[in-house]
């Protein structure tokens, strides 16, 4: 609730695209301090900041594409929006074998940074992100 809150609360500043980013990478950084933290009370820390930075940054993605889409393809894209949510557990599967392939720290620990490595990717090869509204 706490993410969620937040994003609405940013959704009238400008460049939005750049704020969700920076939700993005906070994301990513707290995989990675989930990944290493040396202690269970910093590791449930990580995972609260973890949870609050995913629903920052996908309520944040969802207010941008429904701001930006035409109200008559609210269905269509309302409804590729929602298959994305569907196929979460396909996508866990790499992580999952990861995990019995190597120890579950360090599988984490590079699932927290190939998010960052996805975002940085995203935010070069199309600058248009960092400044969408």
């Amino acid at each position: 609730l706490i993410g969620t809150f937040g994003a609405a609360a940013l959704t009238g500043l400008p460049r939005l695209g750049l704020i969700q980013l920076g939700f993005g990478f906070a994301f990513a950084v707290s995989i990675v301090g989930f990944a290493l933290a040396p202690s269970m009370p910093l590791a449930i820390v990580m995972m609260g900041l973890f949870g609050a930075f995913q629903s920052s940054y996908m309520s944040l993605n969802s207010t941008m594409l429904m701001g930006n889409t035409d109200p008559r393809l609210y269905g269509r894209v309302l409804s590729v929006t929602l298959m994305t949510f569907a196929v979460q557990p396909i996508a866990a599967l790499p992580l999952a074998w990861a995990t019995d392939q190597m120890d579950p720290r360090t599988a984490v620990l590079i699932a927290g940074v190939l998010v960052a490595v996805a975002l940085a990717a995203v935010s070069l090869v199309n600058p248009a992100t960092r400044r969408a509204r």
